[in-house]
């Protein structure tokens, strides 16, 4: 969970938590890209929200850049340290 790596106010889908969603449909999601065109994206796959950001919606990615690098704080077991 992201408690055991120091990521505070993530891992829960909670008012004021940063998350990250996929909604997908189980049954349609299928990897559609090959050698010839590696970057096509999967079908299936409706929404993605970025730290409650939508990004990503029917296949076709907004510009949207919700993300923060978490870089690694020292020992693994010791968490990450946003930046």
């Amino acid at each position: 969970s992201a408690a055991r790596f120091g990521l505070a106010e993530r891992g829960e889908i909670r008012e004021g938590y940063w998350a990250d969603l996929v909604l997908f449909d189980p049954l349609r999601v299928r990897d559609v890209a090959d050698f010839t065109a590696p970057q096509r994206a999967a079908e299936g796959i409706d929404g993605v929200w970025v730290n409650g950001v939508l990004s990503y919606r029917d296949g076709q990615a907004n510009g949207a850049r919700a993300g923060r690098f978490l870089a690694r704080s020292g020992d693994l077991r010791g968490g990450f340290t946003a930046l």
